[in-house]
């Protein structure tokens, strides 16, 4: 099993709330849970790190090669926005296609590149057209399908089965927990090469000015002064919670399902 590891861009700027200065908490756990995988299935794990061009990616690299990945990969930016996720999205899309066709699975840490939403995930499985998984907390291989946990809230989750290849968007928080060995680290700093690609031609492949939003804005608003109107929260502390209280709403609205 291939597996490629999305690293969480640092922003070259370390979380001041994260134990690890170059690897989120979360990126550390999905590493693992790849090696595990790994270990069960064979196969190759890579991370791959689109970030910019600076010592800080490197490192974060380095980090990950303690853990005992078998590759890792640069993918290098000098200047990118890497708050617009769509065209992100469609850079990660592309320079799989591009560079790491043979991928059985692909792995995103809780964080990723938008916090902790799943916008990036979904719109890199809906490029490549293949399956994804949102807040899976574990993965399982027969050989033949991939057993996920999702987590939907705290008392409901629910289990899924997919072929490969498959996107996993993982929130895996409690599993494998361990050091790097000794004899990793060592071959990290003394065996092992970072890959560095150039960003810019894929990214050339899809310009700026393919995402420029099409919504014309309105300049004069004029809002009713009535207070009579209320606003309603909709969102809730999980999926699904929030979908009751649109569900309540629409009942309170009149709306009624057939």
């Amino acid at each position: 099993m291939n597996t490629l590891v999305i690293l969480r861009n640092i922003f070259n700027n370390p979380d001041l709330f994260d134990d690890e200065q170059y690897l989120s908490t979360s990126d550390i756990n999905v590493i693992l849970e790849a090696l595990h995988l790994r270990k069960q299935c064979g196969g190759l794990v890579s991370v791959i790190l689109f970030a910019e061009d600076v010592e800080d990616s490197k490192k974060a690299l380095m980090k990950a090669y303690t853990y005992g990945v078998d590759n890792a990969v640069h993918i290098a930016f000098k200047n990118f926005d890497f708050s617009c996720t769509d065209r992100l999205g469609d850079i990660i899309a592309k320079t799989i296609e591009t560079y790491f066709k043979d991928y059985d699975l692909i792995m995103f840490g809780r964080l990723a590149y938008d916090g902790d939403a799943v916008t990036l995930a979904t719109r890199v499985s809906e490029k490549l057209k293949i399956p994804r998984v949102t807040y899976s907390e574990n993965c399982i291989y027969n050989g033949f399908k991939m057993m996920n946990t999702r987590f939907l809230s705290s008392d409901h989750h629910i289990t899924t089965f997919h072929s490969l290849p498959l996107l996993v968007h993982s929130i895996r928080k409690d599993g494998l927990k361990r050091q790097p060995f000794i004899s990793d680290i060592v071959s990290a700093y003394n065996e092992k090469k970072i890959t560095k690609i150039a960003g810019e031609p894929i990214e050339e492949l899809l310009p700026s000015s393919l995402y420029k939003s099409s919504c014309d804005f309105v300049c004069e608003e004029n809002l009713s002064k009535s207070n009579e109107q209320a606003l309603t929260m909709l969102n809730g502390s999980n999926d699904m919670e929030s979908a009751q209280n649109l569900i309540n709403l629409l009942k309170e609205l009149g709306y009624s399902a057939k």
